[in-house]
């Protein structure tokens, strides 16, 4: 997130790496990024503003939005989304949820 412009102090660097998708031939990059329950609703708000993501919804067993678009100041277009598995059920309760995952993904042929 440094390298595009968009670190935030409550989104945690976990890994990067390259995946190679045979089924669809898609390649990508995909950064992985730790979100605490505390922060959820911040980070959720910034997203929904910044890349146009629907709000988290609880389905099953966890949380997920959509995923949205924004293009870096590289130029290049990413796709971002947060989610993950979590037996909290009620928004009132982010903060007992461990953390969410916020995944950029950088595509080197647009899906």
């Amino acid at each position: 997130m440094r390298q595009l412009g968009l670190q935030r102090p409550d989104v945690k660097f976990v890994s990067c790496e390259q995946v190679k998708s045979s089924d669809l031939g898609m390649d990508r990059l995909e950064a992985v990024y730790r979100v605490e329950g505390k922060d959820i609703a911040k980070v959720e708000n910034w997203l929904i503003h910044f890349a146009h993501v629907t709000p988290l919804k609880f389905a099953c067993c966890g949380w997920e939005s959509s995923e949205g678009d924004f293009k870096g100041r590289d130029g290049v277009m990413y796709t971002i989304g947060m989610g993950g598995e979590a037996s909290v059920s009620t928004r009132k309760a982010f903060a007992k949820i461990p953390f969410l995952k916020l995944r950029i993904k950088r595509y080197f042929e647009r899906p």
